[in-house]
C-alpha cells in the first residue's frame, strides 16, 4: 500500500513537471525549425533543471568517480556511456546540458516519443542505413553550432551484464567535427540499501520487449536507488578513425563497469 502511494506521488510530480517544463518550452517548438541548433540549446538548459528536480523526488543517488570537474568544462564534446534503462537519460542528462541521439523507432513509441521530442533529441534511422551519412552529418554540426552531444553507442539497453561492443558510424561526427570523446560509466549500486544483482536487476533495467509504463511503475515504487557514475578522461579525435575510437571508447567504458551478477 506504501509503495503504491510513493509510486503514485512521484508520478504526479513527474507529471508535473513535464507539463511546467513544457510551459516554458511551447514557444520554441514553433521556432525549432528555423533554428535547430539554437532552440535545442534553450531545450536542453531546461530540461536539466527540471530532470534535477525530479531526480530528487525520484530519490536517485548519484556518486563519483573520476575529475568530475570535467563535466563542468564548456566546450562541446560527444559523450558516450553504457547504456541499460531509460533511468540513464535521466542520470546523464542531469549532469550537464546535453542533445541526446535515438532512434526514430524511439520517436514512434507512445510517450516516449513525446517526451524525446520535447527533450531536443536527435534521431538516427537504424532501419536505413542509407540515411548515415546525412545523420552524421547533422551531429557533426550540432557539435560545431557548440552542443555537447550524448550517445549510447551498444544501440540498444541491456540487462547489465556486460558492455555491448560500441557501433561506430557515429563516432564519425566526432572525428569531423574535430571534437573529443568523453567516456562515461554507468554502474547502478544499490537499490533500497540492497546490492544490485541478478536477483533485482529488472527493477531498474530496461530492455527487450519489456513495456515501459509497468516497469516504470516498479521503479516509482523504490525508495532510493544508487549509482555510480565514473568519468574518465577525454579521447581526441585527432588523427584516427571511427573504428579506433569506437574501440578505444568502449575499453574505458568496458574496463569501469561492473557486470550486474549475483
Amino acid at each position: 500500500m506504501i509503495s503504491n502511494v510513493r509510486a503514485a506521488l512521484k508520478f504526479l510530480f513527474f507529471i508535473v513537471a513535464i507539463l511546467f517544463y513544457f510551459a516554458f518550452t511551447l514557444p520554441a517548438f514553433f521556432l525549432i525549425r528555423f533554428a535547430p541548433f539554437a532552440i535545442r540549446k534553450y531545450l536542453i538548459v531546461i530540461m536539466a533543471i527540471v530532470i534535477r528536480s525530479i531526480m530528487i523526488v525520484f530519490n536517485l543517488k548519484i556518486s563519483y568517480r573520476g575529475d568530475v570537474n570535467e563535466l563542468k568544462k564548456s566546450r562541446s564534446r560527444l559523450i558516450v556511456a553504457n547504456h541499460m534503462s531509460y533511468l540513464d537519460i535521466l542520470i546523464m542528462a542531469s549532469q550537464k546540458p546535453a542533445c541526446f541521439v535515438t532512434s526514430v523507432e524511439v520517436r514512434e513509441m507512445p510517450f516516449l516519443g513525446q517526451l524525446s521530442l520535447v527533450g531536443g533529441c536527435l534521431y538516427v534511422e537504424r532501419r536505413n542505413k542509407e540515411k548515415i551519412h546525412e545523420e552524421v552529418q547533422q551531429l557533426e554540426s550540432a557539435l560545431n553550432s557548440g552542443l555537447n552531444i550524448v550517445i549510447f553507442p551498444e544501440a540498444t539497453s541491456t540487462n547489465g551484464t556486460e558492455v555491448l561492443r560500441f557501433k561506430r558510424p557515429l563516432f564519425n561526427a566526432a572525428i569531423k567535427a574535430k571534437k573529443d570523446v568523453l567516456p562515461l560509466t554507468i554502474n547502478y549500486v544499490r537499490i533500497n540499501d540492497t546490492n544490485v544483482c541478478i536477483n533485482n536487476r529488472d527493477l531498474l533495467c530496461w530492455y527487450g520487449d519489456m513495456e515501459f509504463l509497468p516497469h516504470f511503475w516498479k521503479f516509482l515504487k523504490l525508495k532510493k536507488v544508487e549509482v555510480e557514475l565514473t568519468i574518465s578522461p577525454v579521447i581526441s579525435s585527432d588523427n584516427t578513425d571511427m573504428t579506433k575510437l569506437s574501440e578505444l571508447a568502449h575499453s574505458i567504458v568496458s574496463k569501469d563497469y561492473r557486470p550486474i551478477s549475483c
